[in-house]
């Protein structure tokens, strides 16, 4: 029989939420349903800044396209080429990093979130034990998909770079190499 080592951090089934009852474009807001998820389990407080809707994923996702400092930050943005680019494709401003992670520390009025496109499997366990969520995005099935990474499992007698080590997200399950469970 397998022996698991469980890892979470200070998490609890009040802090999760799920893209599929967003008022705004529930299909496509992942990222911010994620980013939500992340503050409320690394202490902030995002139901505070509740006015128009009912939850703060849908206050957060209308703030990130109405905000004029937003709008101001996305047109600088823009000027990059690939971000252009992107746009101009049909990309979604709600899903880059730079724009979630400004949106979120401005929306909140703090600085907490950082985009970070290095992590290591070592980082992420670190901030996972240090009770710290992450935010990470990638393709788990046919479509690009950001969860929030809450804890881990991992085969007592195994290493972190093993790929017995599988990451529990909010909206999903997933281990290290991809394959689901």
């Amino acid at each position: 029989m397998k022996k698991y080592v469980y890892t979470h951090c200070n998490s609890n089934a009040e802090d999760y939420h799920i893209q599929t009852n967003n008022a705004r474009d529930p299909f496509i807001t992942c990222f911010p349903t994620s980013m939500i998820n992340w503050a409320k389990i690394n202490g902030l407080n995002p139901d505070s800044k509740l006015s128009k809707y009912k939850q703060p994923e849908d206050e957060f996702d209308a703030f990130i396209h109405d905000d004029p400092a937003m709008i101001s930050y996305v047109n600088k943005l823009s000027a990059q080429p690939w971000v252009r680019d992107y746009l101009d494709k049909g990309g979604d401003v709600r899903e880059l990093w730079d724009v979630e992670v400004y949106g979120i520390n401005k929306w909140l009025g703090e600085d907490h979130a950082k985009a970070n496109y290095n992590l290591s499997i070592q980082d992420i366990v670190y901030e996972i034990q240090s009770g710290r969520s992450i935010v990470t995005t990638g393709k788990f099935c046919e479509y690009s998909h950001a969860v929030t990474i809450v804890g881990f499992k991992a085969l007592s007698n195994t290493t972190m770079l093993d790929k017995d080590v599988e990451f529990s997200g909010s909206n999903m399950s997933f281990p290290v190499d991809g394959d689901r469970f």
